[in-house]
């Protein structure tokens, strides 16, 4: 779903809550963004998350 005018926020949790990683949304514009993760390390993983963006 295309935002016509702007992307207000981005909300998620994890539902791989046994990793310690965390994630961000990136790349954010009006149709489209990147779910990001990391542990404090700095590598990635593939975890399921749940998200809500929320735009105008």
């Amino acid at each position: 779903m295309k935002f016509t005018n702007s992307v207000i926020g981005i909300y998620g949790s994890k539902r791989a809550i046994n990793y310690e990683y965390t994630f961000a949304a990136t790349s954010i514009t009006n149709t489209n963004f990147f779910m990001s993760t990391r542990n404090s390390e700095g590598s990635s993983r593939v975890i399921a998350c749940n998200w809500l963006a929320i735009g105008q």
